[in-house]
């Protein structure tokens, strides 16, 4: 009997370790009361507090075999403590059984290291494996630690790291172990070269430009094949230089240039997989815009050389090319399915393009989509589905099911997120008011009204329909966040005759309204939107200049009627000497405008017109227009005009547009005075004072600027634009005005030169401002830009961004020599930093290839231009 019932115990133990295994008999289970319960094996633990874990106590009634022990055993693994949970009967008397726990526990880790790496990237490494001290060691941490180690290296590039753990006690830390991790990041592989197998329909170089990511590396290898051919003759066979003439054929030579000549400037050519493998989504989207909807990327591989570089190779699988059979409408009732298929506007035979449907459909970025008439017109609970049919003979019949729904109803509006700007500030801005029809176009237009007052910063505004069906309506809730708008302009920069320094500030959210509000002033009074601006420029006493201006863009709150004031003296001397106190000449002007603007509804809400009536003074002194680029005489002249502005601005943000663009129309006139004189005009003995003291002339100006994304991400912008001018006389006896005409050169900057009194400066990037006009201006200019910019940062902070630019303008004295295009050319790079606290800040270098030099040198026709406070015209 003592045989059988020992043999019955060992099966039973046997059952328990890890896990309840096989018993005796499953069908019939004993029940047992736990007489006791021992532990073995911990060292550092409390034993109490182990079975407690267990969730089993002295009394309870099990069953052997189970459920009770087998949870034991997992609520125990669930500690995540142990490295090995057993458990034993060690003896039964009667219907009474005594149970051990038997556990080995698990090393903590007491200190980690890294070996063979910087500290900066220790520091990152730390926070990505997230191992802390006490934490429980195992297999599975530390496999964990290497994984997060390899993945930190691979998105840096690093494809062959390797590393290595080392563990060892620790008796600093009761049960404790160190780990350190031995590692070797290897160099870092840069893609070499991007090479598809499979693509008889597409061009491999169009098929990269697909990649946002994954790119090739820079290289310029034009000349090595030739090089070796001629250096190496005993690799190649006589005459293998060209083969023949379709080695000259246009596409071979693409093909040759795009193999050894790549640049990559604001882009990495590092391998990420993660990358990697989303941008091949590219590849398949411009394929189905080809028409092979069935294309697909069979398989990738990659080799990488001696010289960490790798080879990625995609095997591509076109497919057959397909084309838009039948379009069908269903569910349609507000229009008629003619009326959506102009919308539309895909016809029968059109190449297949699941992308160009989609955007017909539902978001065109070029004009009128099926979505927006349906959502511009209050459906908003509008909804269409596109289904295929039909596919035969590689042609493909759509059915589009139409869900219409009531129209909405703009219920609530609401704004958060202004602190310091006044609601009703936004709130007059706003195109989706309660009670109107919901317009997604309206939302859109809202939303850029509220970018371009400033304030705010445009890359995280929001906007959110809350939509209400059982009512028919929907709230709108528009989201901003504050940015600094106020500016202080502390700058220097160099003018004719010296240094130059600025101090001004522009606030440009203030309040007058609350000027004398007790508490408003924190520091300043500020949430109506109006702008105040006072600038003080100086050289000592050869140069001072203050400006002052304040506009209010709702004149009476109630439309967008703007009232503009400003007025500026400068005043400019000529010594002797720069140390002497003999003044040679003077020249001081006054200036005073007043511009009232409203904004039109016709030919469409983004016009403007603006009236301004300007009163200018220059008074000359010495003999003072003979140095200041003017031949007058001594005496006061008055230059009492009008202008009409004529503006559109479409852009979709002021400080980095990326689409849109902006037109301005103006004319600038005198009253005829000399029509109506008895003088002699051509009489030379007439003096400046009695021809020129009451300025006349009639000036046009017409200036286009166009914004076009070249990017994806719309961040790699291409921007053009043309100026010209045109200042005509009433009376060809008195000929041309010697003021407002053009000077083009320079940096633009006319509070900084002589040239800047009663001229239009135009900035030519890479000349000086007496290079192309003579000092006394011309009366027609013209002038062309093209720019590439590219954003380092849009926080709100600062706005970064670099350019590179092509330029070209020159000035005419009459339209008989006119010639548009004779330019005098130029190009270079900048870069543009806009700081809220100090405004705009940039700085070009340009090269002036029609410059003349001495020696013809390119280096010698650059220039570096500086830009302080404002974009110069």
């Amino acid at each position: 009997m003592k045989q059988i019932f020992g043999l019955l115990l060992l099966l039973i133990c046997l059952s328990l370790q890890a896990q309840i295994k096989d018993a005796i008999n499953y069908n019939a289970p004993i029940e047992y009361e736990i007489g006791g319960i021992t532990v073995s094996g911990a060292k550092y633990l409390n034993n109490d507090a182990l079975i407690a874990f267990s969730g089993l106590k002295v009394g309870q009634k099990i069953n052997i075999p189970g459920d009770e022990l087998a949870q034991a055993v997992k609520k125990l693994w669930g500690q995540k403590l142990f490295g090995k949970v057993n458990i034993y009967i060690t003896k039964t008397i009667g219907d009474l059984v005594f149970l051990n726990l038997e556990l080995q526990e698990k090393p903590r880790l007491s200190k980690f290291q890294f070996k063979g790496i910087k500290k900066g990237e220790i520091d990152d490494i730390r926070d990505h494996i997230k191992l802390i001290r006490g934490k429980t060691i195992n297999d599975n941490v530390k496999i964990n630690a290497k994984n997060a180690i390899e993945k930190y290296y691979l998105n840096k590039g690093f494809l062959n790291v390797k590393i290595e753990i080392y563990e060892r006690l620790d008796s600093a830390m009761t049960n404790g172990v160190s780990l350190t991790f031995n590692i070797d990041k290897g160099n870092k592989v840069k893609i070499q070269s991007i090479e598809f197998e499979g693509n008889e329909n597409a061009d491999a170089s169009k098929l990269i430009k697909t990649f946002s990511n994954t790119k090739e590396k820079t290289q310029i290898s034009l000349f090595n094949d030739i090089r070796d051919k001629i250096f190496k003759p005993k690799s190649y066979a006589p005459g293998t230089l060209i083969k023949s003439y379709n080695d000259l054929a246009p596409e071979k030579l693409l093909s040759y240039f795009r193999k050894h000549l790549r640049l990559k400037i604001f882009s990495s050519s590092k391998y990420l997989e993660d990358e990697f493998i989303a941008d091949q989504a590219g590849v398949i989207e411009y394929y189905n815009s080809l028409g092979y909807r069935d294309a697909t990327i069979e398989n990738t591989s990659y080799t990488i050389d001696e010289n960490d570089e790798m080879h990625l190779v995609l095997k591509i699988n076109e497919g057959s090319k397909y084309y838009f059979g039948n379009i069908t409408w269903k569910g349609n009732a507000k229009y008629s399915a003619e009326d959506l298929d102009k919308v539309l506007n895909i016809n029968p035979g059109t190449i297949y393009n699941k992308s160009l449907l989609d955007e017909k459909l539902f978001l065109n970025p070029n004009g009128l989509d099926v979505s927006a008439l349906y959502l511009d017109d209050g459906y908003l609970f509008f909804n269409i589905t596109p289904k295929e049919i039909s596919v035969e003979n590689n042609k493909i019949d759509i059915e589009i099911d139409v869900y219409e729904g009531p129209q909405a109803i703009i219920d609530r509006v609401t704004i958060v997120g202004n602190y310091k700007t006044h609601e009703r500030i936004i709130r007059r801005e706003l195109r989706t008011l309660p009670g109107n029809k919901f317009s997604r176009t309206d939302i859109i237009r809202s939303q850029r009204e509220i970018a371009s007052l400033g304030f705010f910063d445009p890359e995280k505004m929001g906007v959110n329909p809350v939509p209400n069906p059982e009512k028919g309506t929907v709230d709108i809730e528009y989201v901003v966040e504050e940015k600094p708008s106020d500016q202080l302009n502390l700058s220097a920069g160099f003018g004719r005759g010296g240094l130059v320094g600025t101090l001004g500030f522009t606030f440009n959210n203030f309040s007058t309204k609350n000027f004398f509000k007790k508490g408003a002033w924190q520091p300043l009074p500020s949430g109506d939107g109006q702008k105040v601006s006072v600038n003080f420029q100086s050289s000592g006493r050869r140069f001072q200049s203050l400006n002052m201006s304040f506009t209010e863009p709702w004149l009476g709150g109630k439309k967008p009627n703007s009232l503009s004031v400003s007025f500026y003296n400068n005043r400019q001397s000529i010594y002797k000497s720069y140390t002497s106190k003999n003044l040679i000449s003077r020249m001081i002007t006054n200036g005073l405008t007043v511009g009232l603007g409203t904004r039109l509804t016709w030919p469409d809400d983004f016009f403007t017109l603006q009236h301004a009536f300007n009163v200018q003074n220059f008074s000359l002194t010495k003999d003072g227009g003979k140095f200041f680029g003017i031949p007058l005489g001594d005496g006061n002249y008055y230059n009492l005009n009008y202008q009409l502005t004529l503006s559109r601005n479409s852009v979709d943000q002021p400080l980095y547009p990326r689409k849109g663009s902006t037109f301005t129309f103006s004319f600038k006139a005198t009253f005829p005075y000399s029509l109506f004189s008895k003088k002699d005009y051509t009489n030379s003995t007439l003096s400046d004072q009695d021809k020129y003291g009451l300025i006349e002339f009639h000036k046009w100006r017409l200036d286009a600027q166009w914004f076009t994304p070249l990017s994806k991400n719309k961040k790699l912008v291409f921007m053009t634009s043309a100026k010209f001018g045109f200042i005509g006389f009433y009376n060809r006896d008195l000929g041309t005005s010697p003021f407002e005409r053009f000077v083009v050169g320079g940096d633009g900057l006319s509070n900084l030169n002589f040239f800047g009194f009663g001229r239009d400066i135009f900035k030519l990037r890479g000349y000086d401002v007496s290079e192309i006009t003579p000092g006394s201006g011309a009366p027609i200019m013209s002038k062309f830009t093209m720019e590439l910019r590219y954003p380092l940062s849009l926080s709100q902070s600062s706005t970064i961004y670099a350019l590179a630019f092509l330029q070209g303008g020159n000035t005419w004295q009459t339209f008989r020599k006119y010639n548009p295009f004779d330019l005098k050319r130029s190009a270079g790079i900048g870069i543009r930093l806009f700081l809220p606290a100090f405004g705009l800040l940039g700085f070009d270098y340009g090269i002036g290839f029609d410059r003349n030099t001495i020696d013809g040198n390119l280096l010698n026709k650059a220039r570096f231009n500086f830009i302080l406070g404002f974009e110069p015209k």
